[in-house]
Formats: C-alpha cells, sequence, structure tokens
C-alpha cells in the first residue's frame, strides 16, 4: 500500500511539473513566433533596400553616362 501510494504521489508531481513546463513554454511560444517573422521582415526589408540602392547606383552611372555624352557632343560641335 505505501509503494501504491509513492508511486501515484510520484506521478502526481511528475503531471504537475509538465504541466508547469507546458504552460511556461505555452506562454513564450508567441514570443519566439514574433521575434522569428521580426527578424525575417528586417531581412527582408535589408534585402529590398540593398536592391534599391542599387538601382539608385545603376540610375546614377547611366545618367553619368548620358551627361558625358551630351557634354561630348557640345564640345565637337564647337570644336568644328
Amino acid at each position: 500500500m505505501n509503494q501504491f501510494r509513492l508511486l501515484i504521489t510520484g506521478m502526481i508531481v511528475i503531471v504537475l511539473g509538465l504541466i508547469a513546463i507546458s504552460t511556461v513554454d505555452y506562454c513564450k511560444i508567441p514570443d519566439v513566433v514574433l521575434n522569428a517573422i521580426r527578424d525575417q521582415l528586417v531581412t527582408t526589408a535589408n534585402e529590398k533596400v540593398s536592391r534599391v540602392n542599387e538601382m539608385v547606383e545603376r540610375s546614377k552611372e547611366r545618367v553619368s553616362l548620358v551627361t558625358s555624352r551630351t557634354q561630348l557632343r557640345i564640345s565637337l560641335t564647337e570644336y568644328l
């Protein structure tokens, strides 16, 4: 009979411990999910910023090339 009580008491302690651990984990899940989503959004935003900056640099180069061609034409016209 004592062994049975000890077994039941042990099982109750184990179940209560599992419930406590599960409750703590359940409460932490929203924070973990939000952090994961935030990290993904930051990564995506950084990639987009990088792409936009590359496009701006390409546009600047194109403007520079067009400007230099135009100046070359003007200089050539003045020379001739």
